[in-house]
């Protein structure tokens, strides 16, 4: 009886202070007489008694003040709007979809704003928003207009009168010739290639761009006499194919185009007129280059060919390891003549230069396939034979050279012939320098490995003229 009458007295005191509540938020000007029950009724602010099912709520074991405890720790959920009360919808139309997606959006977009940075810890840095560095236009547009570094067709004539106050003929041969490779290297657009092969140029020359004229001491003349020929034409021949340096055909392709394009450039300038002569032939060399300097890198590269490879491998020890297929054995016997290897011996061998004297076409030799046979080829046999493959051997006659100061001489009654396969012989011409070591048969037929192809205007390098590593 006690819990009944703590319970009634709860729900008086809860009401009471629901109904002050109310009241108080109320004031005159609502049109509410605070007095008068019925209107506080209307105005939604009157509550009724609570009915049994509200009563069986509070009947429970816990005591008053526990269940108030348990009222204050619940966390309230926001209160869900009914839409359909709120929107009118009379006109048929979505309204309620429509005032839904704003009330979302609001939601967000309120949720956006009370959002606040968090803080960046000790440890972390913060972000710097990095710069976009502005391109020159104006560098971009002058090299636009410059010439490349290897262009050596488009420098003309220009004004005579300004390059010889430029290049005085008051001052030296060495300070004139500096200048110029000063102002060559502002005018041309390089690249990491044209820029080392000119540089490996000029030191190849003897010229070192980072010392200057001023730097010498005064009184002391240069009384050494440069050869641009020679230069040229070493840097372009043995430097440029035995030094090791580069590998790639492009610098083969590059080297003669930027000693060219340099020569020419200086030859207009009248830079150094004494030298006139010498430099003409200079470019000349540079020329010859452009054409002999690319097509001696391919030959190189397709030698030992077939017939080389396979002559090595049957008459030298030194190949002996090398693998060779019966189509190349069977092609190696045509061409010497024989029915089989064994029946000639090597008969000696030398090993030095010799110069291209003319290049003779030779026969096409047809191979027949060698191949295992599976069923289905052999039941095709009947029908059809398989086409022999076709080789050309063209034959480069050769006279023999010997090397005298860096200079090749020709040995007088040294003719003789080697066989090289049609893609090799294309590569090469009158003229042209090869070297290689020679193998002699005892039938007299020759063949070469090492075999390689130099430009015509080959010179040996002198031997203190330093490597560029």
């Amino acid at each position: 009886m006690d819990d009944e009458e703590n319970l009634e007295s709860l729900r008086a005191f809860i009401i009471d202070q629901l109904n002050n509540l109310e009241v108080n938020q109320l004031s005159d000007s609502d049109g509410v007489d605070l007095s008068d029950d019925d209107e506080l009724h209307d105005a939604n602010i009157w509550y009724e008694p609570l009915d049994e099912a509200d009563l069986a709520a509070f009947r429970n074991e816990a005591e008053p003040d526990d269940v108030y405890d348990e009222q204050v720790e619940q966390v309230e959920e926001p209160q869900r709007l009914d839409l359909a009360d709120q929107v009118d919808t009379s006109d048929g139309s979505d309204q309620t979809e429509h005032a839904e997606q704003d009330i979302r959006g609001a939601v967000d977009v309120s949720a956006e704003d009370n959002v606040e940075e968090e803080p960046a810890s000790d440890d972390q840095q913060p972000v710097e928003k990095k710069k976009k560095k502005r391109k020159s236009k104006g560098s971009k547009k002058k090299n636009k207009n410059m010439p490349r570094a290897e262009d050596d067709e488009n420098d003309t004539v220009i004004d005579r009168d300004a390059m010889r106050s430029l290049y005085e003929p008051s001052m030296s041969a060495d300070e004139r010739f500096r200048l110029a490779m000063d102002k060559f290297r502002k005018e041309r657009v390089f690249v990491p290639m044209s820029n080392q092969i000119l540089e490996t140029y000029f030191s190849h020359g003897g010229m070192n761009e980072n010392e200057t004229p001023g730097r010498r001491d005064i009184g002391v003349e240069i009384t050494s006499e440069v050869d641009f020929v020679y230069v040229a034409a070493s840097f372009l021949s043995a430097f440029l194919f035995n030094s090791g340096v580069w590998h790639d055909s492009a610098y083969f392709e590059m080297a003669p185009k930027i000693v060219l394009s340099f020569l020419k450039y200086i030859q207009i300038r009248q830079v150094v007129p004494e030298y006139e002569d010498n430099i003409q032939k200079a470019m000349e060399v540079a020329r010859l280059g452009k054409i002999e300097a690319p097509r001696c890198k391919v030959f190189n590269g397709i030698m030992p060919d077939d017939f080389n490879q396979t002559c090595s491998v049957l008459y030298v020890d030194e190949f002996s390891y090398d693998q060779l297929p019966e189509t190349s054995i069977h092609l190696m016997e045509q061409v010497i003549g024989v029915k089989s290897a064994d029946e000639v011996k090597l008969n000696g061998k030398r090993r030095g230069y010799a110069r291209v004297l003319r290049v003779e076409e030779g026969t096409s030799i047809k191979i027949a396939e060698v191949n295992e046979a599976t069923p289905s080829d052999v039941a095709d046999d009947a029908a059809s034979d398989s086409e022999p493959k076709s080789i050309s051997i063209y034959k480069l006659i050769l006279e023999e050279m010997s090397v005298d100061g860096g200079d090749l001489v020709p040995v007088v009654g040294s003719e003789y012939s080697v066989h090289v396969s049609k893609q090799a012989a294309e590569q090469v011409s009158r003229g042209s320098i090869v070297w290689g070591t020679f193998y002699t048969l005892s039938n007299g037929l020759v063949f070469a490995r090492p075999f390689m192809a130099f430009p015509s205007f080959y010179v040996e390098q002198d031997e203190d003229v330093d490597d560029v590593e």
